[in-house]
């Protein structure tokens, strides 16, 4: 009997971890949300079929008057061709802070480093954003502008 019970468990062990190499469970602990409006990534817990329709789920909570925002900051992107995450300095102007259905906080603009709009989620901004000549962590800086 005690032979069975080891080996039913060394086959719930060997399946269990086939079914994470398969599922794509060896990704690291980051969310995955969108990067950029080219990346198609998706939200784990929701899947959008476009960033649009993910921005529906969206509210604005800051959005410039005059002009954008010039930050800069090192950013966490995944890498789908080599299964990882690479850090990016990153300069961008940004037009709008924003905060998803799973209050989730983003910085949306333009990155200038990809001339192109592009949303960056908070959690994976590594570095301290420099705006106006100052340090800030991503959380403290968004707090600038009373979007809690």
């Amino acid at each position: 009997m005690t032979g069975f019970i080891i080996s039913a468990l060394l086959v719930f062990i060997v399946a269990f971890f086939i079914i994470r190499f398969f599922t794509g469970g060896d990704r690291p602990e980051k969310k995955d949300v969108f990067d950029d409006q080219q990346s198609g990534q998706h939200i784990p817990d929701r899947v959008y079929s476009s960033l649009d329709d993910w921005k529906k789920d969206t509210t604005v909570l800051w959005k410039m008057d005059d002009a954008p925002l010039e930050v800069e900051f090192t950013y966490e992107k995944w890498d789908r061709h080599n299964e990882n995450y690479v850090k990016e300095d990153r300069s961008v102007n940004v037009e709008e802070i924003i905060k998803d259905s799973r209050n989730d906080f983003y910085l949306y603009g333009h990155c200038l480093d990809r001339d192109d709009l592009r949303t960056f989620h908070l959690d994976r901004i590594s570095s301290k954003v420099s705006y106006q000549g100052r340090q800030y962590d991503p959380y403290a800086f968004i707090e600038r502008f009373d979007v809690f």
